[in-house]
């Protein structure tokens, strides 16, 4: 009878880990067998339709992209590259005046808005569920207004 419930306790010890470990928020690198990307930044094939806000000077203006132009903002987000940052309170790439905003709002499901920050030509930054990352490819979205 010990021994049975020995291994009760441990198949429902592995049973936990596993259950946990796949509710992970990340997504596969292609090619790379690492998982990188937080599943925010992955513009996923059921999106149809993207709410932007683009912020630049003090000036905000909002659109939306769908069609082919949704098809070149989603290859253009997946070729992204970039590693988690942290800073302390107020130095955030966020804190420092001027710079430009990309807000992207995916309305249907339940997807995050996610933002692309850029703060100079090389000084670049997603904004994903307020957590900082910083792009080591940087690019201007494929959009227009």
């Amino acid at each position: 009878m010990r021994r049975l419930s020995v291994f009760i306790m441990y198949f429902f010890l592995l049973v936990s880990i596993f259950t946990f470990t796949g509710c992970d928020t990340v997504v596969s690198d292609p090619g790379s067998g690492k998982h990188s990307k937080p599943i925010a930044v992955v513009i996923q094939d059921d999106v149809t339709i993207i709410n932007i806000t683009h912020i630049v000077g003090g000036q905000s203006t909002k659109f939306t992209v769908e069609g082919d132009d949704l098809e070149d903002l989603r290859v253009w987000v997946a070729d992204l590259q970039y590693k988690h940052q942290t800073y302390t309170k107020g130095n955030s790439p966020g804190d420092k005046d001027g710079g430009e905003v990309y807000s992207f709002e995916m309305p249907e499901g339940d997807y995050p808005e996610f933002s692309y920050i850029i703060n100079g030509k090389n000084n670049c930054y997603l904004l994903i569920e307020s957590e900082w990352y910083s792009v080591s490819n940087p690019s201007n979205p494929p959009v227009a207004e």
